[in-house]
């Protein structure tokens, strides 16, 4: 039988290419659904479980680690590979402690998506090669140290507005969740940079998620 696969993604156009790698790659392989946010993910979990959930990490309204559990508390035998930009050991390890079987970074070759899907269907965890070395040394403590970055206070507003920028939330979508003008979400977020002296959205989302800001 055809391992049964659900994709989740925001982007109909990662969710296109991975189906299409899947198709071209993955021998009894068989993609039966695709969701484009958490919330949709396990409702079709709910309704229509597959063997394998390949689930972006960064998703709005319920990211890929809390949709993650959730399926895993509803079908525990459920296999699931988070897909993520994000190398942080801290988002590798919230993963594999929520059940998640492997995790692989969206740069890494297509081959790998279907490598991982192969492992986890059959019990074993993955990691991207990339991945694999890092997260080994970081789990024997061997992993070279280096300075954290300085836990700078930020209020709880400005907490949250990184909690939603994580979730890939726009600064539309965040003046509505909090109930304040695009123009004072926009003001905001230039004082979180230049509190942090971090002045992309990336950045500021690889420093919530190592000074444990971001919630899973």
């Amino acid at each position: 039988m055809a391992i049964r696969i659900v994709l989740a993604d925001d982007h109909k156009a990662v969710r296109s290419g991975i189906k299409s790698v899947i198709d071209r790659l993955g021998e009894d392989m068989e993609v039966i659904g695709e969701a484009v946010d958490g919330i949709e993910l396990v409702e079709i979990a709910r309704n229509m479980p597959a063997d394998v959930y390949v689930v972006d990490v960064s998703m709005p309204g319920m990211n890929g680690i809390e949709a993650s559990a959730r399926i895993l508390r509803m079908i525990p035998e459920s296999k699931i590979v988070i897909l993520s930009m994000f190398s942080d050991f801290a988002l590798v390890e919230s993963a594999f402690q929520e059940g998640v079987y492997g995790y692989v970074l969206k740069e890494s070759s297509p081959a790998d998506i279907v490598r991982a899907i192969k492992s986890v269907y059959s019990g074993q965890y993955y990691l991207s090669p990339e991945l694999s070395g890092y997260v080994a040394k970081k789990m024997a403590g061997i992993h070279e140290k280096k300075s954290p970055p300085d836990r700078i206070p930020l209020s709880h507003r400005e907490r949250k507005i990184l909690q939603l920028l994580y979730e890939k939330n726009t600064e539309k979508e965040i003046a509505e969740k909090l109930d304040i003008t695009s123009h004072t979400v926009h003001a905001l977020e230039k004082t979180i940079m230049e509190k942090l002296d971090i002045h992309d959205t990336p950045g500021l989302v690889r420093y919530a998620i190592k000074t444990g800001i971001i919630q899973f």
